[in-house]
């Protein structure tokens, strides 16, 4: 079930609101992935609702936009995979109840400064608390659930001249913890990744494009990790060369 406001009524903004309810199965790896698939899942239900506001607006060459959407999900039998003797040994699972609160933010502008020339900036951001909310007696009752930040975002900037695209991408995960339970022994440091890259576009005949692109990841040469213990590449480099017709 679904709302929205029409073109007619408001000239740059949207509203918009929805209900949805709906069922996951458990995933094939799931259920069967060797040490790891539990024949024993429960299908995760899910409540969904959510609210939220689009802009857009053009000034001459310049293109603005932005959203926010505000949602709630109840969830029964949420299906979450952790570690636990070691990195390689995972427990799939259903914890029972989680209810997820969260707001996404997104804006950006693009301005066309020539035929030949243009820029745009855009940002998103997510912020949510997904709580276990299956057993008040339980320790972990309305704790984070385990490696789900509360705050993530990104950032990008972007230029284009003719066949040559350039691009900036600034990443930042929040803290989170290791384990359902909130403590500090559990807790992950949030951390920030740098990538930049360029292209170039040649046209070889109509509508066939030879795409050629390399850049650099995790620029600042940041050490982190998703999974605790488990780290993440440093700075590295790559090329890659597409075809498209």
């Amino acid at each position: 079930m679904s709302i929205s406001s029409k073109d007619s009524l408001f000239k740059t903004i949207q509203l918009k609101a929805w209900y949805k309810r709906s069922m996951r199965p458990p995933s094939f790896n799931e259920l069967y992935y060797s040490q790891i698939g539990n024949l024993s899942l429960e299908p995760e239900e899910t409540h969904q609702l959510n609210a939220g506001i689009l802009y857009n607006k053009q000034i001459k060459k310049i293109s603005i936009n932005g959203s926010v959407n505000a949602y709630s999900n109840w969830v029964t039998n949420k299906i979450l995979a952790l570690p636990t003797q070691n990195l390689f040994v995972w427990s799939i699972s259903n914890i029972g109840r989680v209810n997820v609160l969260g707001t996404d933010f997104q804006a950006g502008l693009e301005h066309q400064v020539s035929k030949a020339f243009s820029w745009g900036v855009s940002a998103t951001a997510t912020l949510q608390n997904v709580n276990d909310q299956s057993d008040p007696n339980s320790p972990t009752f309305g704790h984070q659930i385990a490696y789900t930040p509360r705050i993530t975002g990104n950032a990008t900037l972007s230029a284009n001249y003719k066949k040559i695209a350039l691009h900036g991408t600034l990443f930042y995960v929040g803290e989170r913890y290791s384990l359902n339970q909130n403590v500090s022994a559990n807790r992950l440091s949030p951390f920030s990744l740098i990538d930049v890259s360029a292209s170039y576009a040649l046209q070889l005949k109509k509508k066939h494009t030879l795409k050629i692109q390399g850049g650099v990841r995790n620029l600042a040469n940041t050490s982190y990790s998703f999974i605790r213990s488990f780290v993440m590449p440093g700075r590295n480099y790559f090329i890659k060369l597409s075809y498209e017709f």
